[in-house]
C-alpha cells in the first residue's frame, strides 16, 4: 500500500516538474538491486520486470513521498523485498505496479492489456486491501477487508505483496506525524503481523512487530533495547565461549551444522515480561543459539550431544519437528544450564526448516516455474479457505471481520473497549480480566460489565469480538470471590496485592493501637518511646528496621508486646533480666570447649563461649537475621529473628541475647520447603530434576494430592546460606505447574 493509501498516510503530492523518474540515475541504480536479487528468474521474466519498472516510473512521474524522495522509491523497495524472498516474476512485477491503480489515473484494463490477467488480479487485490483502515465501527471498512480476503484466497500472492508493501512503509514511518505513526503501527501489530505469523513468515512478522512496538511504546522500546544490549555486552565472553564449545562438541560427535546467535525480539520479550510478571533476568531465551543441520537425523543427534554435555531444563524442551506448529514451523527447542548454572536456549533445525521458519508460505511460493504449492504445502494457508467458508455464513461484513480476527488470534480472545481499542486476553478470560487489562484502578472499582450493550456479571467469559464496557463505582472494593474466576496472572496478582496491602494497613493500625493502650498508664506515647535511645535499641535487637515493621508484627500477633516493653523500658525488664542471668551461667560451655569448634555456626555477641544450637522450629540459615534465646539445659537456642518463639507472647525479653553468624563458613543447613503445584503426571520428577540440575542435596521428598487438581510436594534440602536458598526457591517458582514455594 502506498503512503497515500488507506493506512492514513498522505497521498502523493502533485507533479512538481521533477525529472522523469525513468531517467533518474538513482532510481535506475535502485532497480538494478531488484534485478540482482531476482537473478534466479530467466531472461523473459527479467524483461517483464524491466517493463513493469518502466511503466511504474512513468505512472508515478512527478509524485513524491513525504520524505521528499521520488515516489518510485517505494514500489522499487517493495519489489526488492519480494525478490529477496525468491518469489515468482508475477509477484515481483506486481510489487512494482501495486500502487498504479490507486495513486494514478491508470485503469485496470491497461494493466490487463500490458501485463496479463494474472498480474492485474494481484495488483487489484492489493489495491482493495490498501483501502482498509483498522476499525470495527464502519461497515464500509469491514467490507473492504472482506473483499481483500476473497482476493487473497484466490491468489495468495496478494497478501505477499501487501506484507512487503506494509513492511517498507513501516521502515519509513519516521516521516509521518506522530498520530499517524501510532495509527499505522497499531493496525500493523493487530492485523498484518498476525497474518504474517499465520503464514509462517517469521522474519516478516518479527520486523513488523518490532517496528510497531518502536512507535507504539517508544520509551519502553528504548529501555528494553538498552538493557538487552548491556546484557549482551556483559555476556559477550560467555557467548563466544559457549559457541566455541558447541562447535567442538558437535564436531566431535560427527554432526555438521552452522551455528549462529540470535536475540529474541523486543515485542516478544515485552509480552513475556507482562504475561509472567517477571524481570528481564528471568527470561532464559533473550540470547540463544541456532543450529542449522543437513538432516532431521542430525537434529536429534545434535540434541543428544548437547544434553550429554549440559544439563537440560526439562520443562523447556519442545519438539516442533515431530509436532509442527499450525503455520508449518518445525524446530527443536531446548534450554540447558552451563556448569555454573547459566541457562541458554538452543534451536535446532534443518536448512529447509530454517527457510520455512523465516519465509513461511513465501518459501513455498519461491520460483517453481509457475507451479502452485503442492498438497503438503497447502496446510500452511488452509486457514484462508476456512475464512472463505466463514464469509459465506456471515452476511454482515462486520461479523466476517470478527471471524477473521478470531482466527488470527487463535488461543486468545480479542475484545474491544467502547472506543474501539483492542484488548487481547488468554482464551477463557472473563470481564474481570478485561477490567484489570484496562487499568488497575478500573479493576479495583468495577461493579459489573456490559457486553455488546447488555449488562452481565463480572464472571462472564469473553468471546472474540465482544465490545466490553466496564461499570465502576468509587465506593467499590475488590472481592476475594473474584479470584475464583479471574484467569489472567495480572488480574489475580492485582487482586491479591490489594488484599495484601489492605491487610497490612489494618494490621499496622491494630499494632499501633495496642502499643498506645499499653503506654497510657506510663504517661508516654508510641512516637516518644520509639524515638528514645532504649526504644531504638529494642527495635534493632528484635530486627525491626522501621516502627511500621514492629506495628505490623504486633498487629498480626507475631510478636510479644511485653517482651518489647521489657527491653524498651529498662525498669520493667530488670526483674526478667535477673531471672535470666542464672540461666546464662548454665548455658556456658564446659571448660576447654570453644565456640569456634562448631564450624560456621552462630556465636553470642560479647560471650562467644556460650553453647548455641539451631532451633528446629524455624531452621535458621546462614545470612538471615537471627536472635538467641536462653533455654534450660540446652544453651542458647538460635532462631530466625521473626520466629514466634522469640517474638510471641510467651517470650521473655531478659532471656533474649544478640547473636551473629561466625566469620567461618562451610556448614550446611537443612531447610523444609513446601511446593504447591498443579497435580499432573511428572510434576514430582520435574521438581526434583530442577534441584538435581542445581546440584542441591535433597534429603527427602514426598507428595500428596489436594482437591481441585492441586498438590503439595514437601522437600528437605541442604543449603550453604540464604543466597543459595533464594536461588533454589526462584528456580522452583519458574517451573511450569509450580504455583508457589513456601518455607
Amino acid at each position: 500500500m502506498a503512503e497515500g493509501s488507506g493506512s492514513g498516510a498522505e497521498a502523493p503530492t502533485p507533479p512538481e516538474r521533477l525529472d522523469r523518474a525513468l531517467r533518474d540515475p538513482a532510481q535506475v541504480v535502485r532497480f538494478q538491486d531488484v534485478q540482482e536479487k531476482a537473478a534466479y528468474l530467466d531472461a523473459d521474466e527479467q524483461r517483464l520486470l524491466q517493463r513493469a519498472y518502466v511503466f511504474s516510473a512513468r505512472a508515478h512521474e512527478g509524485q513524491s513521498r513525504r520524505s521528499g524522495e521520488p515516489y518510485l522509491v517505494h514500489p522499487i523497495a517493495v519489489a526488492e523485498i519480494l525478490a529477496d524472498q525468491h518469489l515468482d516474476a508475477v509477484t515481483v512485477a506486481a510489487g512494482l505496479l501495486h500502487d498504479v491503480l490507486e495513486d494514478t489515473e491508470t485503469p485496470l484494463s491497461e494493466i490487463e492489456r500490458l501485463f496479463g490477467d494474472e498480474i492485474a488480479h494481484v495488483v487489484d487485490g492489493v489495491t482493495k486491501l490498501g483501502k482498509l483502515e483498522f476499525s470495527t465501527k464502519e461497515e464500509v471498512q469491514a467490507a473492504s477487508f472482506r473483499k481483500m480476503i476473497l482476493a487473497m484466497a484466490d491468489d495468495l500472492r496478494v497478501i505477499l505483496v501487501k506484507l512487503a508493501d506494509r513492511l517498507h512503509n513501516m521502515r519509513t514511518l519516521g516521516h509521518m506525524p506522530e498520530r499517524k505513526q501510532r495509527e499505522i503501527s497499531r493496525e500493523t501489530s493487530e492485523i498484518f503481523a498476525p497474518i504474517a505469523h499465520r503464514l509462517g513468515m517469521g522474519r516478516m512478522k518479527h520486523e513488523l512487530e518490532d517496528l510497531s512496538f518502536r512507535y507504539l511504546e517508544p520509551e519502553r522500546y528504548r529501555e528494553l533495547d538498552e538493557r538487552i544490549e548491556s546484557r549482551r555486552r556483559l555476556e559477550k565472553g560467555f557467548i563466544r565461549g559457549t559457541e566455541k564449545e558447541l562447535t567442538e562438541v558437535l564436531e566431535k560427535g560427527g554432526v555438521k551444522c552452522a551455528i549462529s546467535g540470535r536475540r529474541k525480539s523486543l515485542p516478544s520479550i515485552h509480552r513475556k515480561l507482562l504475561a509472567r510478571e517477571i524481570e528481564l533476568d528471568e527470561v532464559y531465551d533473550v540470547l540463544a543459539f541456532r543450529l542449522v543441520t543437513k538432516s532431521i537425523a542430525d537434529c536429534y543427534a545434535a540434541l543428544g550431544l548437547i544434553h550429554a554435555r549440559w544439563t537440560p531444563i526439562q520443562s523447556r524442551f519442545k519438539d516442533y519437528i515431530a509436532t509442527p506448529k499450525p503455520n508449518g514451523y518445525q524446530s527443536l527447542h531446548t534450554t540447558v544450564r552451563t556448569d555454573d548454572g547459566h541457562p541458554f536456549e538452543v534451536q535446532i533445525r534443518t536448512e529447509e526448516m530454517h527457510r520455512v521458519a523465516e519465509e513461511g508460505v513465501a518459501a513455498h511460493w519461491a520460483y517453481k516455474g509457475g507451479e502452485r504449492p503442492n498438497s503438503s504445502e497447502a496446510a500452511l494457508y488452509a486457514w484462508i479457505r476456512n475464512l472463505v467458508d466463514s464469509e459465506r455464513d456471515h452476511a454482515d461484513p462486520r461479523e466476517f471481520m470478527a471471524a477473521v480476527k478470531m482466527d488470527l488470534y487463535g488461543d486468545e480472545v480479542y475484545c474491544f473497549t467502547p472506543k474501539g481499542e483492542v484488548k487481547v486476553l488468554p482464551a477463557g478470560s472473563t470481564a474481570i480480566d478485561f477490567a484489570y487489562a484496562i487499568h488497575t484502578e478500573v479493576g479495583h472499582r468495577c461493579v459489573g460489565a456490559k457486553i455488546d450493550g447488555k449488562i452481565v456479571p463480572l464472571r462472564t467469559p469473553l468471546q472474540h469480538g465482544d465490545r466490553v464496557e466496564i461499570l465502576t463505582s468509587p465506593s467499590q472494593r475488590p472481592s476475594r470471590d473474584w479470584l475464583s474466576f479471574a484467569k489472567t496472572s495480572r488480574a489475580r496478582s492485582k487482586i491479591r496485592g490489594w488484599f495484601s496491602s489492605k491487610e497490612r494497613e489494618d494490621a499496622i493500625e491494630r499494632g499501633r493501637q495496642a502499643l498506645e493502650r499499653a503506654l497510657r498508664s506510663r504517661r508516654t506515647t508510641p512516637k516518644r518511646l520509639l524515638q528514645s535511645p532504649d526504644g531504638k535499641a529494642a527495635l534493632k535487637q528484635f530486627a525491626f528496621r522501621e516502627p511500621e515493621d514492629f506495628y505490623l508484627a504486633l498487629g498480626r500477633d507475631k510478636f510479644s508486646l511485653r517482651a518489647f516493653l521489657n527491653r524498651a523500658i529498662p525498669r520493667e525488664g530488670e526483674e526478667a533480666a535477673a531471672a535470666a542471668a542464672e540461666l546464662v551461667q548454665h548455658a556456658r560451655m564446659r571448660k576447654g570447649r570453644k565456640a569456634g569448634e562448631r564450624r560456621g555456626g552462630p556465636v553470642v555477641a560479647g560471650d562467644p563461649d556460650l553453647l548455641t544450637t539451631l532451633a528446629r522450629c524455624c531452621r535458621p540459615v546462614r545470612g538471615e537475621p537471627i536472635a538467641g534465646y536462653v533455654t534450660r539445659g540446652r544453651g542458647v537456642s538460635v532462631h530466625r529473628a521473626d520466629c514466634r518463639a522469640v517474638t510471641g507472647p510467651g517470650a521473655t525479653a531478659g532471656r533474649l541475647l544478640e547473636v551473629a553468624w561466625s566469620a567461618e563458613g562451610g556448614e550446611s543447613f537443612e531447610v523444609v520447603l513446601k511446593v504447591h503445584v498443579q497435580d499432573r503426571p511428572g510434576i514430582l520428577g520435574q521438581v526434583t530434576g530442577a534441584l538435581s540440575a542445581l546440584e542441591v542435596n535433597t534429603r527427602s521428598a514426598s507428595a500428596r494430592t489436594l482437591p481441585r487438581g492441586r498438590g503439595i510436594i514437601a522437600l528437605t534440602v541442604e543449603v550453604k546460606d540464604i543466597e543459595e536458598l533464594g536461588r533454589i526457591e526462584k528456580s522452583l517458582r519458574l517451573l511450569d505447574g509450580v504455583e508457589r514455594v513456601i518455607r
